[in-house]
């Protein structure tokens, strides 16, 4: 199978719930940074804003995989609690 070259192949090549919980991430970022650009990066769904890494998304066999970029040290100190590593939240299903 060939890899996707887009996030609408990367998450329809996904089984539940892994594709719904990345189409509801997706629209969480949209939502958010409306202006975010999309792509495929490192096999990943990869968000940009003003061309700069965002945050990127993967799908694996028990959890999501959250990547997002540290910007801003508050952000950082939020989301420090859901660490699964030091670049990941790991959303588990």
């Amino acid at each position: 199978m060939p890899a996707p070259n887009d996030i609408d192949a990367y998450i329809e090549a996904q089984s539940e719930p892994a594709r719904g919980i990345l189409t509801q991430l997706r629209a969480t970022i949209r939502a958010a940074v409306p202006d975010a650009t999309e792509s495929i990066s490192y096999g990943m769904a990869a968000f940009h804003y003003r061309s700069q890494p965002l945050a990127y998304l993967a799908a694996w066999k028990h959890h999501i995989g959250l990547y997002p970029v540290a910007f801003d040290t508050a952000f950082e100190a939020e989301i420090a609690p859901l660490r699964a590593a030091k670049d990941t939240v790991q959303l588990k299903y």
